[in-house]
């Protein structure tokens, strides 16, 4: 089942980067203490769409997206960068993809 659910992440978090749409009933901000923002499944394309309101007040942006695989990476990638980030960079960690960028 973990599999199942890995694989759906994954092709939620690739629809989100392609189509981001802004869901109003979620409601993301800045982490605190420049932490790392862990986002679930079901707030990725929220979260791609609003990717601005992530920014850390230094300019960057560490986003862990929960339950993702390693095929949605370039995606991600190509969202951050289309959104004008640069350094952009995406690891693959056992509970997901972490990804960075500054603006």
């Amino acid at each position: 089942m973990v599999n199942i659910n890995n694989l759906r992440a994954t092709l939620l978090l690739i629809k989100g980067s392609l189509f981001p749409i802004n869901r109003g009933d979620i409601c993301l901000g800045p982490p605190e203490n420049f932490g790392r923002t862990d986002i679930s499944p079901e707030a990725f394309s929220a979260a791609l769409a609003e990717i601005n309101s992530l920014l850390r007040p230094d300019g960057t942006l560490e986003l862990h997206f929960t339950g993702a695989l390693s095929p949605a990476a370039p995606f991600l990638l190509y969202r951050l960068k289309s959104a004008g980030f640069s350094g952009c960079k995406a690891v693959v960690t056992p509970h997901g993809i972490l990804l960075t960028a500054m603006r």
